[in-house]
């Protein structure tokens, strides 16, 4: 199914706006008014589909302007917002901090209310999944509206925050140009080809840490690195999503299917989402950040430019002169604003190991290599990214690794999470 653009009905209490056109899904009848038992502000309204819903407001201040609510208050949302809702009629309450039940409520009118309808197909830009409360996923229209700002901790221990990247319909060139210069490459395993998506995807913006791994698997597994903030590593495709021997688990040949028992199992079953690896060609895309370069920051195709988001040999050493490991998110983002994507760790893909693939990942939606086509007599997957330890040109966005199939997956590799932006 092919990805519609964004669709945004808006209904305005206080100042109602109707729009010429109304596209579908539509909001109506929103009012608000004093909340007596919370003494914050009631929001109800009313979707004619199952949809998502994103209730934003906005305060009078002194001098008469319109300003909206600061995105470290929208934690104090409660009820039908910024979450999947049904056909009828709907209630969210907005409760300051200070404010309690028993004392007088908030005066409406000096409120107003913009509640914005995403078809299921359409979701906003990013979707934050609680990994300690079942079932709990919001989603928020801009970085800027997710409380507390997507570098906050709490986004990489708590909870997974994803970014939507705008892939459907978008044909691009995967892997290196013949005949590129001032890097070392290989045209055996880069070679470029034509690659497009169906739908729009959500991929997590952090690498998964020790700390999400922990809530989502309920056990440590064989970290070796300590700290919560960093990548979670020793965590292979098997342990992941189930073997192919003893669960029946085998992509591409039974798609997105994971084991009960896998950690994927068991957070698919906790969030309600069915959460994944990318394949190769949804990684290195999201990789580029919408940039045609061999890394997706603007700037010159150098060293000290590169190094900006990247921790590789050249940067990542500690006071005693070693290359290690630091927690996500310390260096700059992508243009998508994706974190650690280059360099740091292999991440672990989807992909069976094939050393020239351009026969397979190529077209449409590629899921690389089945099982039979994979390189003879090898059963490992594949990895991107480079590492700390890699010469910084190694960690630029087609440079192709493989991992083993086992469980453990290696104390190089971590892993990052997709998840269709189609929504159940």
């Amino acid at each position: 199914m092919k990805t519609r653009k964004l669709v945004v009905a808006s209904a305005l209490a206080a100042a109602f706006v109707a729009s010429a056109v109304v596209p579908t899904p539509t909001v109506s009848d929103v009012v608000l008014s004093a909340d007596e038992a919370t003494g914050g502000v009631a929001i109800s309204y009313n979707v004619d589909v199952e949809s998502v819903a994103i209730v934003s407001l906005e305060v009078k201040n002194a001098s008469g302007a319109w300003v909206p609510i600061p995105a470290d208050a929208q934690t104090f949302f409660i009820g039908e917002t910024n979450c999947r809702v049904g056909p009828g009629t709907h209630r969210a309450v907005y409760r300051p901090g200070g404010v309690v039940a028993g004392r007088r409520a908030l005066d409406a009118n000096n409120f107003r209310a913009k509640v914005k309808a995403w078809s299921k197909d359409a979701p906003p830009d990013y979707m934050v999944a609680d990994l300690t409360m079942p079932s709990n996923v919001l989603f928020y229209a801009s970085k800027e509206d997710v409380p507390l700002g997507v570098t906050n901790d709490l986004y990489k221990t708590q909870k997974l925050v994803m970014r939507k990247i705008p892939a459907g319909g978008v044909s691009w060139r995967m892997g290196t140009p013949s005949g590129s210069t001032g890097i070392s490459w290989d045209s055996t395993r880069e070679k470029a080809r034509q690659i497009s998506f169906t739908n729009d995807y959500y991929i997590g913006i952090y690498p998964v840490t020790q700390a999400q791994y922990w809530n989502m698997a309920g056990s440590k597994n064989g970290c070796t690195i300590e700290g919560l903030l960093f990548p979670c590593t020793n965590c292979g495709v098997e342990r992941l999503r189930g073997s192919r021997t003893g669960d029946g688990i085998d992509w591409p040949a039974t798609g997105h299917r994971v084991a009960d028992s896998s950690v994927l199992g068991r957070l698919r079953k906790f969030t309600g989402q069915d959460f994944d690896l990318p394949t190769e060609a949804q990684w290195e895309y999201a990789t580029r950040g919408g940039i045609g370069g061999f890394f997706s920051n603007n700037g010159p195709d150098t060293k000290e430019e590169k190094c900006k988001i990247c921790w590789c040999a050249s940067n990542c050493t500690n006071e005693e002169g070693v290359a290690t490991c630091w927690p996500v998110g310390l260096k700059e983002p992508n243009n998508w604003g994706i974190y650690d994507m280059q360099g740091h760790f292999y991440e672990l893909c989807q992909d069976w190991w094939l050393e020239e693939s351009s026969s397979v990942t190529v077209g449409i939606d590629p899921t690389g290599p089945t099982y039979d086509q994979r390189q003879p007599n090898v059963t490992a997957r594949v990895v991107r990214g480079g590492t700390y330890g890699s010469r910084w040109d190694f960690a630029r966005s087609a440079d192709r690794s493989n991992t083993g199939p086992g469980a453990d997956g290696g104390a190089s590799n971590a892993h990052r999470l997709w998840c269709s932006a189609y929504l159940k």
